[in-house]
């Protein structure tokens, strides 16, 4: 199977209307940029896939990118771009409602297709978590990244929980989740609350 690689994507396949598969290994930087990069599957009209690897580090980077450019109007306006590319992997809504969405389109019913809406079957009721993570950043004062709150969560010996928030009766109460469940979790959060109505995830 014949593989195009490019660390720019525009104009890469554009005349190849057979391409089945997409992969991005890093986050794009914004909505607009990955919609017209996975646009180049399936032309043909034929069954195709994308796939996106992404992770907190290509946030980071591509913060400190946009960080130092010269046009702070431009800066801002890409900052607020990245903020929905986030939001996209992370949203626990159908991906092409999101998509759609964000371009001003509303779709009435989910499309079936994506990771979203395959693992339908597999949801679960966070709501206790949820109010546990809110409750651990508002008892520690809400002056920590969420790191913070998620070592006192999962009970950690480390010299940055005080003795007060270790006498707090959350302490320790969410070690039998690893911390890549809390993470995600107050990152999924995070996005919900600073989502538009539309893109937020359906009530399943």
């Amino acid at each position: 199977m014949p593989i195009i690689v490019a660390t720019v994507a525009f104009g890469m396949g554009i005349d190849k209307p057979n391409v089945r598969y997409v992969v991005h290994v890093s986050m794009p930087q914004n909505i607009e940029g990955y919609y017209q990069e996975t646009g180049r599957a399936g032309r043909d009209g034929l069954p195709s896939e994308a796939l996106l690897f992404y992770g907190v580090s290509d946030v980071i980077i591509l913060e400190k990118i946009l960080n130092n450019g010269e046009n702070a109007a431009f800066n801002a306006t890409m900052q607020q771009k990245l903020q929905k590319m986030k939001g996209f992997c992370l949203a626990n809504t159908c991906r092409r409602r999101y998509l759609l969405g964000y371009f001003g389109e509303q779709l009435t019913e989910d499309c079936g297709n994506c990771d979203r809406c395959f693992a339908k079957s597999r949801l679960e009721d966070v709501t206790v978590p949820a109010q546990m993570l809110l409750s651990a950043i508002v008892r520690t004062g809400q002056q920590y990244g969420l790191q913070h709150p998620i070592l006192v969560l999962r009970g950690s010996k480390s010299a940055k929980i005080s003795e007060e928030q270790r006498a707090l009766s959350l302490y320790g109460i969410g070690k039998d989740r690893p911390e890549q469940f809390w993470r995600s979790l107050g990152e999924r959060l995070q996005v919900e609350a600073t989502s538009p109505k539309q893109e937020r995830p359906c009530p399943y």
